[in-house]
């Protein structure tokens, strides 16, 4: 849930429509609930979001902006995520940046949205995220 989370503010950040409404519906699969998903767009202070979710999203904007995350934020990250998952939340962002930079530079438009139910994949996904 949290990939999917700064994924989307990636996607809103990098203005690539392609990559939120793919991850929109993915987060939802994923279990972040539709409001969390609309207010990614409107950034860290939108109340739904926990603290943790707060400083993950600092996190994708500080990368996208300077390219590194501040002393102050590494800090608090520090204490909600290990070594390990903070290499991650760096690779992330910075792969789903470059993918939006592709998607935006070749111009691939959004599939359209469609009202059938879910795909096999997507199915799996969700039994998945289930248990």
């Amino acid at each position: 849930m949290d990939s999917e989370l700064v994924i989307l503010r990636v996607a809103h950040n990098c203005g690539c429509e392609y990559e939120w409404r793919h991850h929109e519906r993915l987060g939802a699969l994923a279990g972040l609930p539709e409001q969390a998903i609309a207010d990614v767009r409107k950034g860290v202070d939108a109340e739904v979001f926990t603290s943790r979710q707060r400083l993950l999203l600092r996190a994708a904007d500080e990368l996208h902006a300077q390219q590194t995350i501040s002393d102050e934020l590494w800090s608090a990250l520090r204490d909600e995520l290990s070594d390990r998952d903070l290499i991650e939340l760096c690779l992330l962002v910075g792969h789903y940046e470059m993918l939006a930079m592709t998607i935006n530079a070749l111009a691939i438009v959004p599939d359209p949205i469609r009202n059938a139910p879910p795909s096999r994949l997507l199915r799996v996904l969700q039994s998945l995220t289930q248990r």
